[in-house]
């Protein structure tokens, strides 16, 4: 049993370090891609390019899961390019106005950042799906540390607070 506890140990912190590093490789790529999504608005470009994808999906050879990282990866960058544009900071509150639905949609895009925590008091199934979608994490139940709440009512208007903080959802 030992022997398994110390196996366990060493595979862990093993992992850990190697998730240290992704995280660190992964934050490079952001700076690079917000300088890159500069660039790119400057030149009224695109912050997709499928050309370039596909470059590298054909140069690096990868297997289903590889391929599934990777796209993420690319999604996760798009975010940065796509969104160095916007000109909203911890103390913006955007009004949302419109249907149920549309108000959910539009608050997951706004408020959307791949890995962002937003929790959700109860099971909303459209709720965690929106906010799927948009790459969240969704956790269901309250967070154990200071939050942002974002309100989702039945009447036509809804203001969304960001802030670096996770995000509770709640709906009435």
């Amino acid at each position: 049993m030992v022997a398994f506890i110390d196996e366990m140990e060493l595979l862990r912190s093993e992992i850990m370090k190697n998730t240290m590093d992704i995280i660190e490789l992964i934050e490079k790529r952001r700076e690079l891609a917000t300088m890159i999504g500069i660039s790119k608005m400057r030149n009224h470009l695109s912050p997709r390019d499928s050309s370039r994808e596909n470059y590298i999906k054909n140069n690096l050879k990868l297997d289903d899961f590889g391929l599934s990282v990777l796209n993420m990866i690319f999604e996760f960058t798009i975010h940065y390019e796509k969104n160095i544009s916007l000109n909203i900071n911890k103390d913006s509150i955007i009004e949302v106005n419109g249907d149920y639905a549309s108000r959910i949609l539009s608050i997951a895009k706004i408020i959307s950042r791949p890995g962002r925590e937003i929790y959700i008091e109860d099971n909303n199934d459209l709720i965690e799906e929106a906010f799927s979608k948009a790459f969240c994490h969704v956790i269901i139940g309250l967070p154990d540390k200071d939050y942002h709440i974002v309100n989702i009512n039945s009447g036509i208007k809804t203001e969304v607070i960001l802030d670096s903080k996770p995000v509770l959802v709640k709906w009435k």
